[in-house]
């Protein structure tokens, strides 16, 4: 990295502890289908697009429904399962986006989740002001662990990629960033199962650390 002039978040798992949520919506969706699957199974698609996953899905277990009414459902019960109570931001994350902000480093996010559930977490933790740019799963061709998401967010901030730090919890997060040219940090969440994190220029296991990291930028 040159120099740190923006950084770009992941949402689920690095800003708001949501995985475990996003895990039971998929698999009651699933079981409306007729479909048990365990956390082994799924954990491969954590931090990959509804497109991608639901697609995979259908032809392993030949379900007998399309990507758009699946992920309707799915819409469904995280309309029911994410109340006010359930999100948590991750500890850490409030003080670094604001450290962040106060020393005019760009900020975006790159979420593999729809625009109005990004939208809606961000306010629900009063956040979205942070933020010069939210590029969702649905506004990218491609989604992780292909770049484009990361290189539309930087884009979007004026910023080049090889200024840019990614933070990220899942491996095809990861492999996203690293494929765009970003340096990136790998957040090992215990909630986000046994992610590949090894392509990461660091990997760490706290939001502290990355605050750590970076002290000689956020230093007050």
């Amino acid at each position: 990295m040159k120099r740190l002039t923006g950084v770009i978040f992941d949402m689920d798992g690095v800003i708001v502890d949501s995985e475990p949520i996003h895990y039971l919506c998929d698999t009651k969706t699933l079981e409306d289908y007729g479909v048990e699957v365990d956390f082994d199974e799924m954990q491969r698609y954590i931090g990959v697009g509804n497109e991608a996953m639901w697609s995979d899905l259908i032809k392993r277990h030949q379900i007998k429904a399309t990507v758009e009414e699946l992920t309707k459902r799915q819409d469904y019960y995280k309309k029911e399962l994410f109340g006010k109570d359930s999100i948590v931001a991750v500890r850490g994350i409030e003080s670094l986006i604001k450290k962040l902000h106060k020393k005019d480093i760009k900020i975006a996010l790159a979420s593999s989740s729809p625009k109005y559930f990004i939208e809606s977490i961000l306010k629900s933790l009063d956040l979205i002001n942070y933020f010069g740019a939210l590029v969702s799963g649905d506004e990218v061709t491609r989604s992780k662990p292909e770049p484009d998401i990361y290189l539309k967010a930087a884009e979007l901030i004026g910023i080049s990629p090889v200024e840019c730090m990614a933070i990220e919890d899942a491996a095809a997060g990861v492999i996203a960033a690293k494929a765009a040219g970003m340096y990136t940090i790998g957040y090992k969440n215990p909630n986000s199962g046994n992610q590949d994190l090894s392509p990461a220029d660091l990997i760490v296991e706290s939001i502290w650390e990355v605050e750590n990291r970076l002290k000689a930028i956020l230093i007050d």
